[in-house]
């Protein structure tokens, strides 16, 4: 299954070996000093707040990844277990990780009460918890306060909170419209892509100098190349700028690289793509998206070895990130294993079945693998999430040709062409 094919790539190192048994009899190892911070509750009186607890979340676990000696499990894996069905300790051992810290935010008028409980996986026990309530403008203190305890806490090193001033901002609306575009940048559709361009640069406006929401803005065009209408020049002649703005603030941000990687690769300078998604790695070893596209890179290269070490790596911080398992399971598949591929992305799509990318992809291996009518139901499934993405209305006029169904491939794709036509000019 899907969870004893991770134990196995962390714990192991080999994957291959999907035996539930031999799974559940292997003693749960994780990093001494590691943690995985879960989306904070809302429980403000009308429920509104999610986006701004979410934010609260990310802010502290960003905040924790940059101190030394302390394991941090990634957002996208951490954030899956916004309604948790299971215990704690189950989770800590889903995600590879000693510690889970949870909490809760309730915000009213100009006030906010914050509580963060740090949990012990092995055990359950709490190991630390705090209340505060606050004015809604000492917010960043807050985070500050709740990461600098759980530090301390977890590392005896710990020194302090090293920041760079400008890798944050302390504009509170800046804040929120830069967290909130960062969901929906990680969905990957078009429209989701679209209003996170429009929440980045709200940000902008609100903070000018935050320097990750220009980086945000121009891997933003850059992925409405991939994902959208958008042609690869266009994209990069949008992003371009803003990588340099972005640079201009903050020299070593790692966004900034990660971005200018990604725009040299879709115009075929693979090269400076890949120096500069390396670099963005170096500066910040926890950026996910820096793996994703170096991995992306060394698989379009034919490097599957090293595409192979790069997304272990990338996998080991942030276990359950669909985009890493797509592109692990395309790196199996290089390697002939199409069953580990298809036996990774269904254990993924159990826990995210309204992934139109994820069943897209799916459609894909099935039809390679020579299950035509898996392959077509999996593609009409993304359709029905996504009927307006060119790459999934792609993918389905694909599935219908491979079942003989042509009428139906050529109308799907004339529909494509109508809807480019109206966007992105």
């Amino acid at each position: 299954g899907f969870y004893s094919y991770y134990s196995n790539v962390f714990v192991s190192g080999v994957p291959g070996d999907t035996s539930i048994a031999a799974a559940e009899q292997r003693e749960f190892v994780a990093p001494e000093n590691s943690i995985a911070v879960l989306p904070f509750a809302d429980l403000s009186e009308d429920s509104s707040q999610g986006y701004f607890s979410d934010g609260i979340a990310e802010e502290i676990l960003n905040v924790l990844a940059k101190v030394d000696g302390l394991h941090v499990a990634a957002r996208t894996s951490s954030f899956a277990f916004r309604k948790p069905d299971k215990d704690i300790r189950e989770i800590g051992r889903l995600l590879n990780v000693s510690t889970v810290l949870e909490g809760s935010i309730r915000k009213a008028g100009d006030r906010i009460r914050m509580t963060a409980q740090l949990i012990n996986v092995e055990d359950g026990y709490h190991i630390w918890s705090e209340s505060f309530d606050r004015k809604l403008d000492d917010v960043f203190a807050i985070q500050d306060e709740i990461a600098s305890a759980i530090a301390a806490a977890l590392v005896d090193s710990f020194a302090g909170l090293e920041q760079k001033p400008e890798s944050r901002t302390r504009n509170l609306a800046a804040f929120e419209a830069f967290r909130t575009g960062r969901l929906h940048w990680w969905r990957r559709s078009p429209d989701e892509i679209q209003e996170a361009i429009t929440l980045f640069a709200k940000a902008l406006e609100h903070d000018p100098l935050f320097a990750p929401a220009y980086a945000a803005l121009a891997d933003s065009w850059l992925l409405l190349a991939m994902y959208g209408n958008l042609t690869n020049m266009k994209a990069t002649e949008r992003a371009m700028p803003m990588i340099e703005k972005a640079l201009q603030i903050d020299p070593e941000s790692a966004e900034a690289f990660a971005a200018l990687g990604l725009a040299r690769w879709q115009i075929g300078q693979m090269d400076a793509g890949e120096s500069a998604l390396r670099q963005a790695i170096s500066l910040n070893e926890d950026y996910i998206p820096a793996y994703l596209w170096l991995g992306g890179m060394l698989g379009e290269l034919g490097r599957l070895p090293e595409q192979d070490q790069v997304l272990q790596q990338a996998m080991a911080l942030d276990p359950l990130n669909e985009l890493l398992a797509i592109n692990y399971a395309g790196n199996l598949a290089s390697r002939g294993d199409h069953a580990g591929a298809m036996e990774l992305l269904q254990g993924l799509v159990s826990l995210r079945p309204d992934s139109a990318t994820l069943l897209r992809i799916m459609s894909g291996h099935a039809i390679r693998s020579g299950d035509l009518i898996g392959g077509w139901r999996y593609a009409s499934q993304s359709y029905d999430l996504e009927p307006d993405s060119p790459v999934v209305i792609e993918t389905l006029a694909g599935a219908w040709s491979s079942v003989g169904v042509e009428d139906k491939a050529e109308n799907l794709l004339l529909d494509g062409l109508e809807i480019a036509g109206d966007n992105f000019s």
